[in-house]
This record gives C-alpha cells, sequence and structure tokens, in this order.
C-alpha cells in the first residue's frame, strides 16, 4: 500500500472528496487514502496554517509517505504553479500558495514544479494527479516533466516568530505564537520540547494565561490536572499545547482579543534561576 494522505479545505460530506478519491485510485489503484479535512469552527485561522500543521506533525509517517495538499486561497491565480516538495523522506504535492514558507526549511530537501500548470478549479484531480501519478510510475524518481525551483522562488506565508521582550537583567518575555487550534479548542504553540529545555536550564518558566491565571508546570497527561483547569503539555510533535482540561481554552483567548489576524500568542515569562 502506498499512503496518501489527502488535505482539503472540503467538507466531508462534500460530493467532490468522492470524486477525487475515485480518480486517484483509478490512476493509483496501490494508494491507501488518508483524510485530514479543515474543518474548524474559527474564522481567525486560514486552512494553510491547518495544513502546514499537519505536515509539521507528520505523524512518524513511513518513507515515501504522500501529502496531497488540496488548499485554496484567496490569492490562488490562473496558471499557478504546482510543486513537489521533497520533505525529509516524504513527499508533498501542493499548488504554490504559501505552505512552503510554514514548513520547517531544514527538512526541505528539494523543491520542484510540474510542468502542467493549475488551468481549472478541479486541478487536484487533473493537473495535481497527472503530477502524482508520474512520481508514482517513476518508482519516486523525479523525472524531467519537474523542473527544480529554488525555495526563494517559492510563494511563501510566513508565521510570526517568536519575539523576545527584556524586563531587566534577570527577567523577560517570550511572545510565543500559535501553530493550530484543534477540534478540542486547544492551542498548539511554535515553542518546542528543545527550546522549553533550552530555556529551562537558566530560567524559571511561567506560561501566563488571561484572567490572571498562569501554569508553572508541564504535565504529560491532561487528567494530571482538576476539571476546567488549565493544563500545558507537549504533545506527540513536540509542541506546546494549552489546553483547559473539560473546557475550551482558544474561546478564552478570542475573548481576551489575543488574536491579531490569524495569529494567536501566549506569553512566557521567564525569570533567571538564583
Amino acid at each position: 500500500m502506498l499512503p496518501v494522505i489527502l488535505i482539503s479545505d472540503n467538507t466531508p460530506q462534500d460530493i467532490y472528496n468522492s470524486v477525487l478519491k475515485y480518480h486517484i485510485l483509478s490512476k493509483i489503484p496501490q494508494a491507501g487514502i488518508f483524510e485530514y479535512y479543515y474543518v474548524h469552527p474559527s474564522v481567525h485561522e486560514a486552512p494553510y496554517h491547518a495544513a502546514a500543521y499537519i505536515l509539521l506533525n507528520e505523524h512518524h509517517f513511513e518513507k515515501n509517505t504522500v501529502f496531497f495538499v488540496e488548499i485554496n486561497t484567496p490569492e490562488q491565480t490562473e496558471h499557478q504553479k504546482i510543486l513537489l516538495i521533497e520533505y525529509d523522506t516524504k513527499w508533498i504535492f501542493t499548488p504554490n500558495n504559501g505552505i512552503t514558507g510554514l514548513l520547517e526549511k531544514e527538512k526541505i530537501n528539494r523543491i520542484y514544479f510540474w510542468k502542467e500548470y493549475i488551468t481549472t478549479s478541479f486541478y487536484a484531480k487533473n493537473e495535481m494527479l497527472n503530477a502524482l501519478q508520474n512520481l508514482i510510475l517513476s518508482n519516486f524518481e523525479v523525472t524531467n516533466d519537474f523542473q527544480p525551483i529554488s525555495y526563494e522562488e517559492c510563494k511563501k506565508i510566513y508565521r510570526p516568530s517568536i519575539t523576545e521582550k527584556i524586563i531587566n537583567e534577570k527577567e523577560k518575555n517570550l511572545i510565543v505564537p500559535a501553530l493550530y487550534i484543534d477540534s478540542y479548542q486547544n492551542l498548539i504553540c511554535f515553542f518546542k520540547k528543545k527550546d522549553y529545555e533550552h530555556y529551562s536550564k537558566d530560567y524559571d518558566i511561567t506560561i501566563k494565561l488571561p484572567l490572571s491565571e498562569k501554569i508553572t508546570a508541564i504535565h504529560s497527561t491532561y487528567n494530571q490536572q482538576p476539571s476546567d483547569q488549565p493544563i500545558a503539555l507537549f504533545n506527540d510533535a513536540g509542541y506546546l499545547e494549552i489546553a483547559i482540561n473539560g473546557g475550551h481554552f482558544s474561546s478564552l483567548m478570542l475573548d481576551k482579543n489575543i488574536f491579531t489576524g490569524i495569529s494567536a500568542f501566549i506569553l512566557l515569562n521567564l525569570k533567571k534561576k538564583n
């Protein structure tokens, strides 16, 4: 079986998804299709940010897993390039819609664009599927039907980076942007376990929340906190996750106007250890 991860901003009930899966299996019978649908109640998060979070996770998929990204953006134009991204040991097919800038750059080995441009609204079952079939038939050897393109030439959407605010010589704040809000309304932050371990060598870390709430410890499971209490832990992909046990944390964030456009932030206070 060839794992094909379909990432779509359609709903699971959309008939187009069935049509797309039919065409994929018609051309690539050995494909096993696994689906991620971007269906989120928050209008503050763009679908390509959600798609990028799935790609950042990778969920320990095996070598040569294919991510087939069917995410439209308001800026999508006619004759847009279709990209093939060799990402670590995986492959990503996506329109040149900016997702490249949301990936971990150090994991990008090479980027190519397909010989056909997007000319129809159903590009996923036409031009992009042709590109996928070409890669599979060549046993994952990139053919001359793909041309190299540099990272700099690709369209990129950038998420905000971590901002450091010095308070005094012994104290500072880190403003950490959010990556994603999951279906349980938990906030996943652009702050990895290795970052926490780096800072915690020299600093005591407090996660500051709205309504004067704060978190001073990292837990490993949700039930380590009482119901309706905030909790912080690192998820399977190693990213900091802020939640309320049995509640909806992101709604609290929205009420406090921490969102700016599509970006949410969490504040980490760092104090020098004695």
